[in-house]
């Protein structure tokens, strides 16, 4: 079946996603006790984190090899796509606003420039544009990976709902 190996490589794809989000979550960990407000920020990569992990392991127990999982992996899974679904459509939202409005981006960094001392030099401000634009690339791919990700796992776990039996 083509869509179980699509599944699989995408499920591949987002794990290394996953495990470099995880320790960005643990290192904002500390941010946030020091910023409440940046909780919301955690919240949604710790959910990101735990759908892929969660996903993989449903993809290797039920689908690989065959086994039965737990109710609970299947209400884990559905809970974390659904904020995963708004992490990713958020960060396709901010690809859009940025490309379309670059000069927001640029008056950010021009500021961020002044503000330190002492000065940058001046070639700091195209470096910075040229790391956001691969950061906005890198994160639309993500995105786009993840929801297409979270379609096909709504649909296995529709296929392979027999195996979410109470243990």
């Amino acid at each position: 079946m083509i869509a179980l190996k699509i599944y699989k490589i995408l499920s591949y794809i987002l794990l290394p996603f996953a495990a470099l989000f995880s320790l960005f979550a643990l290192f904002a960990l500390f941010v946030a006790l020091a910023n409440p407000i940046m909780f919301l920020p955690l919240f949604l990569l710790i959910c990101v984190v735990l759908y892929v992990f969660s996903s993989f392991q449903f993809y290797q127990k039920a689908i690989v090899h065959t086994k039965s999982c737990k109710p609970f992996l299947r209400d884990f899974i559905n809970v974390n796509a659904i904020v995963s679904i708004f992490f990713a459509a958020s960060a396709i939202i901010q690809f859009i606003q940025i490309k379309t409005n670059p000069s927001i981006i640029q008056k950010t960094f021009q500021q961020a420039i002044e503000i330190q001392q002492p000065k940058a030099p001046a070639d700091v401000l195209p470096m910075m544009e040229m790391v956001m634009n691969t950061t906005l690339y890198i994160m639309l791919f993500f995105a786009i990976v993840l929801l297409t990700h979270i379609v096909f796992t709504f649909r296995f776990m529709k296929l392979f709902k027999h195996t979410f039996n109470a243990h």
